[in-house]
């Protein structure tokens, strides 16, 4: 029996379709604070040039924003928090975190302000996560921005992995 063919997450599919990965392409959700948006962005954009779909608020989001950060972290493979003060000292940032933790996501940590060592409820949370130290690469053709990127990349494509045939992905 042929499984239907997966379509890929856009803004316009987004609002129509509940979030599920019987009908999407696996996606990762990022959780940002407005400030660090412009590194985040760059980063996001890196991503899906290696073809690995992200959900970003300011792409797919439309009605109760509630509702939206509830689906998009429920139907996510994981979570990828960008850490920084403004992160932490944010309320909406705080509440998708901890509902990401509560769902049981995987949860990937980028450090995204240079200096930043997470304390307090983030510390707490990010304790035990992956991190990617994206605070000193300014511009993404420096070579420890490559080398953390690549690492990245292969960390996400390895949870894409675990839920995805390979012969499936080649296909996409």
């Amino acid at each position: 029996q042929q499984q239907p063919q997966q379509q890929p997450l856009s803004s316009n599919n987004f609002s129509q379709k509940k979030l599920s990965q019987q009908n999407l392409l696996p996606y990762f959700m990022i959780s940002y604070n407005v400030v660090d948006q412009p590194l985040v962005k760059k980063i996001v954009q890196k991503l899906k040039d290696e073809g690995i779909n992200i959900w970003i608020d300011i792409e797919s989001m439309s009605g109760s924003t509630l509702d939206a950060m509830a689906e998009a972290v429920e139907g996510s493979i994981s979570v990828i928090i960008c850490a920084s003060h403004s992160y932490k000292t944010s309320s909406n940032s705080r509440m998708e975190a901890q509902y990401a933790e509560k769902k049981n996501k995987n949860i990937i940590s980028l450090i995204v302000e240079d200096g930043y060592k997470p304390d307090g409820w983030l510390g707490n949370l990010l304790n035990e996560k992956i991190k990617f130290d994206f605070s000193k690469v300014l511009q993404f053709d420096h070579e420890d921005g490559n080398t953390t990127l690549n690492l990245l990349i292969d960390e996400l494509k390895k949870e894409i992995s675990k839920l995805i045939p390979q012969n499936t992905l080649q296909m996409v």
